[in-house]
């Protein structure tokens, strides 16, 4: 027997819909509906809404999404869909799948959603051949943790909870505090979309290995990204740099703070995608000089909020820098994971001296 035989199969996903209900992938002119369905589920879970047309236009133009084989839509027989998930995997190697799933409030029942889980365990089977035969290969997914009906599913389907993550904002009721950088260091905006981004891109990249569950991303899957977002913002990627004779620029990037202008959820709150300082550069206030510089140029720009999302056990300590400059959780989500293929587990899991 073959280790795709001993998984689910797409025909099996299938025979845990509800009678009568369908499933098929997605199709470009799903894009508003499956957008409502991701709102409408998102209004009921958190009271806000979740993805904008844009963003989820942008991920399926992805060069690391096809639409034709990484998503799945569930269909009621009056025609409504009520089910939607996405496979994604822009690790190399793809050793850890993630599935994403959302269903209708009213169809919860456990049968769309485990539909969704067997579709997507079945899609991520089809990676193993292309990752080392000594690599661990597990498929991920998650849920908000007030979702304790998918929750408890996910622990039925033989999925694991591994990790807690946080959504934490501050709300500023006065100008934040000025940076204060370490002698040496100074902070300016990315220059342009070629050779300085993609030199923010490998600086953020060797930062992002002391990540639980970091897998190497190529460039232009986040160029991609990038270069489809309408509200990408060169001016809010900023970049703490040093001196450094030896660059043929002669300076060198130590740190990178790469943010939003608003999020779906909330027009009125910045967000910082990604913070990072490298490990050489690293306990000397870097971090926090990044994040008061960002504040306040959010600050500047009349926006009052600012989010962002960290793993809740940090292996550098993250969590307890954003409280200290007194940002708090608004929101937890549970990532949970089933190990697929047991061997060497090729993602960071601890820091290594």
């Amino acid at each position: 027997m073959t280790l795709e035989q001993t998984h689910i199969t797409y025909a099996e996903a299938r025979q845990s819909l509800p009678e009568g209900f369908t499933a098929r992938t997605a199709q470009r002119d799903d894009l508003t509906p499956v957008l409502d369905l991701i709102n409408t589920a998102s209004m009921h879970d958190v009271g806000a809404p979740a993805q904008s047309a844009d963003e989820l236009l942008n991920d399926w133009h992805n060069p690391r999404f096809d639409l034709a084989c990484d998503s799945q839509v569930v269909i009621t027989p009056a025609g409504q869909i009520v089910g939607y998930a996405e496979l994604w995997n822009i690790g190399n190697p793809p050793v850890n799948p993630y599935v994403y799933l959302v269903a209708h409030p009213d169809h919860r029942s456990g049968d769309v959603e485990r539909a969704l889980l067997h579709w997507g365990e079945a899609r991520a089977v089809e990676y193993i051949p292309a990752v080392p035969a000594e690599a661990r290969f597990t498929v991920r997914s998650g849920c908000n943790v007030k979702r304790t009906d998918l929750k408890a599913l996910l622990d039925t389907e033989g999925f694991a909870q591994v990790r807690r993550f946080l959504r934490m904002r501050i709300d500023m009721d006065a100008a934040p505090p000025d940076p204060v950088w370490p002698e040496g260091i100074r902070v300016r905006t990315i220059r342009d979309m070629g050779d300085d981004l993609h030199a923010a891109f490998l600086a953020n990249e060797e930062a992002f290995q002391d990540h639980w569950g970091f897998m190497p991303i190529d460039f232009e899957t986040i160029k991609a990204w990038i270069e489809n977002d309408p509200d990408f913002d060169l001016t809010l990627h900023f970049l703490a740099v040093t001196d450094n004779p030896d660059s043929p620029d002669g300076e060198e990037i130590v740190g990178t703070c790469f943010c939003r202008p608003k999020t779906t959820e909330d027009p009125g709150m910045g967000f910082v995608n990604d913070l990072a300082v490298r490990r050489p550069w690293r306990r000397q206030g870097i971090a926090q000089a990044l994040l008061h510089h960002c504040f306040g140029e959010f600050w500047r720009r009349g926006q009052r909020k600012v989010g962002l999302g960290v793993d809740a056990s940090s292996l550098t300590n993250a969590t307890q820098l954003y409280e200290r400059v007194g940002m708090r959780p608004y929101r937890q989500f549970d990532s949970y994971e089933k190990e697929l293929r047991p061997g060497v587990e090729l993602s960071t899991q601890e820091l290594e001296d």
